[in-house]
């Protein structure tokens, strides 16, 4: 009771300093609907509960694009920011159509809870794609940082963290597209990704049959962290086993637990031989990881672009 009680204060305050701070920004404010969609998959963890505040961003940019195709979801840190995240986003633009990112959503997730750091992110962002924010092509999220419950901070882990950040990312984005892909703030793509990840999707839908299990996931960057294909609709799924199993569990592991314990109806070694049908695999690599090299001739392009 004692800490509820604190808790309850801590959260008095940040209200107040939220109402008072002019950090906290919306370019287009979401309608209630979206809004709703947002919060409600979002409940459960229990510090959550008792106000709403958390669960809004203290940051966000947006044009209010909602039902395209795929949604790109891409956390970033301050760490890696202005080597990494500037020559993703390049990279990801150049590489779709026109009617590519017409019918695309990427959306920034700035894993950060130091206001100043976020306020850097987003300046970078808005030097660099000011075009692409304008259109409705990106967009910028950020939570508040009592999201990540004051007192649990000196254990979050880094998984701890990813898995919390990856629910709030995956919260924001389920309800603006019919597929969403996970991706990272270092990674290359290949030229027409999206169109590809697009067509093997629906393909795979159309080839459904009643009698067997139906996809969950579509891998097509295998053994690394991105490059994974979800229905937006069944995201909600995802983003509660995420929170209840978010303590020092890779989100590899917690993908196949979840299909495992949800999904898989049978016994372990059935379920084991159904996998590949549960998490399917591209047979073309359609990103690659930054390595040292590839970076700085990302970097040395992008410098002679600009």
């Amino acid at each position: 009771m004692v800490m509820l009680a604190i808790y309850q204060l801590y959260q008095e305050m940040q209200y107040t300093k939220l109402e008072n701070n002019q950090f906290s920004h919306v370019t287009t404010t979401p309608d209630d609907a979206e809004t709703s969609m947002f919060t409600v998959v979002f409940q459960f963890p229990p510090h959550l509960l008792y106000g709403a505040k958390p669960l809004s961003p203290a940051y966000l940019s947006t044009q209010g694009r909602t039902d395209v195709s795929i949604v790109l979801g891409v956390p970033t840190l301050d760490e890696r920011t202005e080597s990494h995240l500037r020559a993703t986003l390049y990279n990801l633009i150049e590489n779709m159509s026109a009617e590519d990112q017409s019918d695309t959503l990427i959306v920034v997730y700035i894993g950060e809870e130091d206001e100043t750091v976020v306020e850097r992110i987003v300046q970078q962002i808005e030097e660099n794609f000011a075009e692409h924010l304008k259109s409705g092509l990106i967009d910028i999220v950020a939570p508040e940082d009592s999201y990540y419950f004051p007192f649990l901070q000196d254990d979050l882990s880094r998984l701890s963290k990813q898995n919390l950040d990856l629910a709030y990312l995956m919260a924001y984005a389920h309800a603006k597209g019919q597929f969403y892909v996970q991706l990272t703030d270092a990674v290359l793509a290949r030229p027409n990704f999206v169109r590809n990840m697009r067509k093997f999707a629906l393909v795979q839908m159309a080839l459904n049959n009643i009698f067997q299990p139906t996809w969950f996931v579509l891998d097509f960057f295998p053994n690394q962290f991105g490059g994974k294909l979800f229905k937006g609709e069944e995201l909600p799924y995802l983003i509660t086993h995420l929170q209840t199993f978010y303590k020092d569990i890779h989100w590899h592991k917690l993908i196949k637990s979840f299909i495992e314990s949800t999904l898989c109806r049978k016994g372990a070694e059935e379920c084991l031989l159904q996998m590949s049908t549960y998490w399917q695999t591209y047979d073309i690599l359609l990103f690659q990881r930054f390595g040292n090299s590839t970076l700085r001739e990302k970097l040395r392009l992008l410098s002679l672009k600009t």
